[in-house]
């Protein structure tokens, strides 16, 4: 049976009731992720725990009551946002991600924790429609992986700016990500690859499932190349160069 693949670009579907929504009418983004905080901020318990930063890039307020944000996109509704909880116009929150809800709800803490190998975050409305997702690789212990410009760019390993503006750092403390592109889409089977920012430190394209599980890699020898998913199973693949994580749906 013939397979069909779509790249999703900066979203992605997972199931049917994802009918984006989104931070276009909500203003909530995912502005700012440390996935190993060993000193830079202790929580309200004093402890140095890993942490999620919203941005509400609006001028309303918005109640995040009964939201949902997760590490896992078979299980949309993992933890649920504690009634009450507001974001304030141009202003940010912080849900820490130490397994620990009981320290909550005042700030937020969430029933799981980040990897610092990769992972994704999702954040979902109360009718659980996508609000905004991340997806990132290897993390650097106290280093941060922020949105640049703040609210609105692509993510950045920087400096961490918590619960602050993400581009009051200096540039020299920022790392830009590697950039490839993806194409056609759809496509038959054969996934071309282009990598447009090449770093001599990285010389391997890496394949991952959506439960983090690498499931092939390919040693980079030129900076165009083809990619043959036709044998892989239906579902939705990450593609992984560098720093920067980039998804592919599977279709039979």
């Amino acid at each position: 049976m013939t397979k069909k693949l779509i790249f999703i670009g900066s979203f992605f579907l997972l199931r049917s009731v994802f009918a984006l929504s989104a931070n276009a009418q909500s203003g909530v983004v995912i502005n700012e992720i440390m996935a190993s905080n060993s000193v830079t901020i202790a929580d309200n318990a004093g402890e140095f725990d890993d942490w999620i930063e919203l941005y509400n890039t609006s001028g309303t307020a918005v109640d995040l009551s009964g939201w949902y944000i997760t590490d896992k996109p078979d299980n949309l509704t993992k933890y649920g946002i504690p009634a009450g909880t507001m974001i304030l116009a141009n202003d940010y929150l912080i849900i820490w991600a130490d397994e620990d809800s009981s320290q909550g709800p005042n700030p937020v803490h969430a029933n799981f924790k980040l990897s610092a190998s990769g992972e994704m975050v999702i954040l979902s409305d109360t009718s659980i429609s996508l609000v905004d997702s991340i997806s990132f690789g290897q993390q650097t212990t106290d280093i941060a992986y922020a949105r640049q410009p703040n609210g609105t760019g692509n993510f950045v390993i920087q400096a961490p700016t918590y619960n602050g503006n993400n581009d009051l750092v200096s540039t020299k403390n920022v790392m830009r990500l590697e950039e490839f592109k993806m194409f056609p889409n759809p496509t038959s089977g054969i996934l071309n690859v282009v990598i447009e920012s090449n770093n001599d430190d990285h010389n391997m394209f890496e394949i991952f499932d959506v439960t983090g599980k690498k499931v092939s890699e390919l040693l980079i020898t030129n900076p165009t190349f083809q990619i043959d998913l036709s044998t892989f199973g239906e579902g939705l693949y990450v593609m992984k160069y560098g720093e920067t994580m980039k998804r592919v749906l599977v279709l039979k």
